[in-house]
């Protein structure tokens, strides 16, 4: 987790098999090998300042793990692909992350499930859904 808080991924190599396989849900994207993996975490910090990580629960279930977590920053620069301004605005985002380890201690799978409807609200998205219904945070 400090990796993703500091965007150091140096130590990327060091935490994860060689074959690493990580899975961010809230799009359905695959990344493979630990090049990719840095690519996503550099692209998180090419958007978001103020980077903070805070794991709030752990569940050990050797070789796997489950960790709860709630990652704060502002969106001040445009999300590449996704959302083409800067808001400006703080976040609070919040997930957990499942955790598969090789036999050598090293994270062979990750995968992220994320609270994506709350983030886009914090940074002023309106949702309509059928029936008439807009879902939006008022700040």
């Amino acid at each position: 987790m400090g990796v993703w808080e500091s965007g150091h991924t140096q130590a990327l190599d060091t935490l994860l098999a060689d074959s690493v396989v990580y899975d961010y849900y809230p799009d359905g994207t695959r990344y493979t090998g630990r090049d990719q993996v840095a690519g996503y975490v550099a692209h998180v910090h090419a958007w978001a300042g103020q980077v903070r990580l805070e794991v709030t629960a752990v569940h050990d279930a050797h070789p796997a793990a489950v960790a709860e977590w709630t990652m704060r920053g502002v969106q001040d620069r445009p999300i590449p692909g996704r959302i083409p301004v800067s808001t400006g605005r703080a976040f609070t985002l919040r997930g957990a992350t499942v955790v598969q380890l090789a036999p050598d201690g090293r994270i062979a799978r990750a995968a992220d499930y994320i609270d994506v409807l709350s983030f886009v609200l914090q940074l002023g998205a309106r949702v309509e859904l059928p029936g008439g219904v807009t879902v939006q945070t008022v700040r």
